[in-house]
Formats: C-alpha cells, sequence, structure tokens
C-alpha cells in the first residue's frame, strides 16, 4: 500500500449484499434516486464500508480510531458499450500532502472485467504533485470478483475507464 497506493480485498462482500447493490444500484439509474441514499442504508455501511477485512486494513493504516466520513457517493457505472472514459483525477481539490489521512474505497458489487471499464490507477501517484509526474506511471486497471474492495490512497490518480463491452 505505502509504495501502489492501493490494496485489494477479493471477493470479501457476501454475495446477497453484492446483488442487493446492484439491484439498488439498477433502481437508481432507473428511478432517478440519488446515489447517497445507499450510504444511509445500515446492510450497505455495515457489510461494504465496515467489512471486516477491510476495517482490519484501514485500522492498519489509519489507526483504531478512524471515522468514516461520508459526504458523498459517486457511482462509476458504464451503461453503455463504447463510453467515453473519465478523464485523469485526483479527488479533492488541492489539498494533496503525502500525509496518509484519508482513503477511498472502491466497491465492485460484480464480477468487472478490462471491457467493462473499471476504475483505473496510475500505481505510486499519490506521491506527485503535478499531472505530467503521476502519468509517467502506467495505467492499471482495477478489475475483480464481485464483492471485491479496493482501499485507496485519498490522493492517488485514477479515472473512470472506457465501456468496450455490452454490460453495465
Amino acid at each position: 500500500f505505502c509504495r501502489q497506493g492501493f490494496h485489494v480485498l477479493e471477493a470479501v462482500v457476501p454475495a446477497d449484499v453484492n446483488e442487493r447493490s446492484c439491484e439498488w444500484m439498477d433502481r437508481v439509474s432507473r428511478d432517478g434516486l440519488p446515489h447517497e441514499t445507499i450510504l444511509e442504508k445500515e446492510w450497505f455501511v455495515d457489510n461494504v464500508l465496515l467489512n471486516a477485512q477491510a476495517a482490519g486494513a484501514v485500522r492498519s493504516l489509519l489507526g483504531r480510531k478512524f471515522r468514516i466520513t461520508m459526504p458523498y457517493m459517486h457511482n462509476h457505472r458504464s451503461e453503455k458499450p463504447n463510453s467515453v472514459p473519465q478523464t485523469w483525477h485526483r479527488d479533492g481539490g488541492s489539498k494533496h500532502t503525502h500525509e496518509l489521512d484519508s482513503l477511498q474505497v472502491f466497491y465492485y458489487p460484480q464480477d468487472v472485467s478490462t471491457e467493462m471499464g473499471p476504475t483505473a490507477v496510475l500505481p505510486g501517484s499519490q506521491y506527485y504533485y503535478t499531472p505530467e509526474q503521476a502519468h509517467a506511471q502506467p495505467e492499471l486497471p482495477l478489475c475483480g470478483k464481485a464483492g471485491t474492495l479496493t482501499i485507496v490512497h485519498y490522493d492517488l490518480w485514477h479515472r473512470a475507464m472506457p465501456n468496450l463491452s455490452t454490460r453495465k
């Protein structure tokens, strides 16, 4: 984690929670519900954000008294084939330091392949201040099986890749 800026926990969320999360996202897309409402659901927080393996990894990085703050959630869901890739970015504006005080969690409630447009990262780019420095790193798609959580340094450069498949 310290060198690359991320840690993958493959298939740690239970299958029933993954199915429920997919159903929720389908409803959000269909009915226009705000994404943030899933963050208010106890079943989601307990099984995804407070997942035992994820919480253990976060404790080892941030300490025993870490807090979950949920100002927003962004769904990088590629609905259509041949979608446009997202531009490379770091979240949080200009507050970039080398201190590890914040993390992000990327969650896949379904199997995700490179062709489906997963989130990609530039490993180790949390240490760079300029896009030119960060983009000298090789792109790495974060794929995984359903229930995969990836804990990411908040300053790591990332983007949603294009969906080159026919699946959401």
